[in-house]
């Protein structure tokens, strides 16, 4: 049946420090049933899982929720945001009329954006919502916030106001995603480090 679903229940009874039994007692059915929920023969129907999710302090969504689910989510997130700060590069470089270095220091930027996704995607493909790509995209993301902040604040280049605009707003979204992302990932881990 669902065996990320077992897993996941088998995480949180041992997070909870209970035995098969002794969730079985608080929940007043077999031990068998909770050995096979665990091993993904069988699933719990609704109202066991209402009174997991109450025992377990989480909401039920959350409770059938895997981790595989919540990383390929936040995978999702991390190339929506790649994808919204490359067109809005894109966009500009191609519709403002600056000096000959400004387009170039864009051109980087654009560069540079499209192969943290490159990365990322082939990363994906070898291993799924590995680690080392979101250590990867946060390292970019953090490296691309700050460089192309600074380059607005000091006029790099003399690009002008509409792209000293520009490179704040894309540093400001990569700076706010990256820092949402890291303080999503904290509040998980202490969400599952209390239960």
């Amino acid at each position: 049946m669902n065996n990320e679903l077992g897993e996941n229940l088998k995480s949180l009874r041992k997070q909870k420090q209970l035995s098969q039994s002794d969730l079985a007692k608080r929940l007043n059915i077999s031990r068998q049933a909770i050995s096979s929920w665990e091993t993904g023969r069988n699933t719990p129907d609704i109202a066991t899982l209402s009174q997991l999710a109450k025992l377990y302090g989480l909401p039920v969504d959350q409770l059938i929720s895997t981790k595989g689910q919540q990383k390929k989510e936040s995978f999702k997130q991390r190339r929506i945001i790649l994808v919204i700060i490359f067109a809005i590069l894109f966009v500009e470089r191609f519709t403002q009329d600056v000096p000959i270095n400004a387009r170039l220091w864009m051109d980087g930027l654009i560069i540079f954006i499209a192969s943290l996704f490159t990365i990322l995607e082939i990363m994906s493909k070898v291993k799924p919502y590995s680690n080392l790509s979101v250590i990867t995209y946060n390292i970019g993301l953090l490296l691309f916030g700050l460089v192309i902040l600074w380059a607005g604040f000091i006029n790099l280049f003399h690009m002008g106001f509409a792209l000293q605009s520009i490179s704040g707003i894309c540093g400001l979204i990569a700076l706010i995603s990256l820092l949402i992302s890291i303080i999503t990932n904290l509040k998980s881990k202490k969400s599952s480090l209390s239960n």
